[in-house]
């Protein structure tokens, strides 16, 4: 691979990509075997405070339903957006206006829908007892293909959800202020889920990589768009 390739925005994603998908797994196979359960115990002993109230009644209107009902309302509004686009530019500019699967916007809102789709499905598949099994019938582990919702912790659907929102807004709104501020409302969330004895800290990590992942494959796809020609 010469210099240029290795400047592509396309290889640049691969490359984050899979860095990301290494920490990350390291950190969850180390948080299963050694944390996961030690730092439940101790967050079921924390006083119930307004943080805890504060975590719990965000975690209550931001979660996975709520992510996703937000995502497809948002995906009609641009595919009409961009349909209604199309017809004002009429037929002699029709190239100028990009087809919606070639959107930035619209893509990256796919994005947010494939990777709640996967959650559900690792949900099903891996079976994970949630912590309040362990707190209070002493059950911990993957027990495979389940549909009990007991059974769904790995991985947390709001840390997914949330990840992958949060990951559409980064790319769209540029305000740094803003930013910080979308970035400390999903690291609460996301840290709530432990504290709140909701799910192991393993359980947030596969859902923060899952919605970040999806989302830089869908940037991924996005570049590809941009850059058709061979690399």
């Amino acid at each position: 691979m010469n210099r240029s390739a290795d400047r592509h925005p396309v290889y640049k994603t691969i490359r984050n990509s899979v860095m990301l998908s290494f920490i990350c797994l390291i950190l969850i196979i180390a948080s299963v075997l050694h944390f996961d359960e030690v730092i439940i115990l101790q967050a079921n002993a924390l006083p119930n405070t307004y943080i805890m109230q504060a975590l719990e009644l965000l975690a209550m209107y931001i979660n996975p339903y709520s992510i996703a009902v937000i995502t497809i309302l948002a995906l009609a509004y641009r595919f009409t957006e961009l349909r209604q686009q199309q017809n004002l530019n009429g037929q002699h500019d029709k190239d100028e206006t990009p087809p919606f699967y070639e959107d930035k916007l619209f893509i990256l809102l796919c994005g947010i829908i494939v990777a709640l789709v996967f959650t559900l499905l690792l949900k099903l598949s891996f079976g994970r007892a949630r912590p309040d099994l362990l707190l209070y019938e002493g059950t911990a582990g993957f027990f495979g293909f389940q549909t009990e919702r007991l059974y769904h912790s790995m991985p947390s659907g709001h840390a997914t959800g949330v990840t992958a929102a949060s990951g559409v807004l980064f790319a769209i709104y540029r305000n740094l202020q803003g930013r910080w501020l979308i970035g400390a409302l999903a690291l609460a969330i996301i840290a709530g889920r432990v504290l709140l004895t909701e799910h192991y800290p393993s359980d947030v990590i596969a859902g923060f990589w899952l919605g970040a992942i999806i989302i830089y494959w869908a940037n991924l796809y996005y570049q590809s768009t941009q850059y058709p020609e061979p690399l």
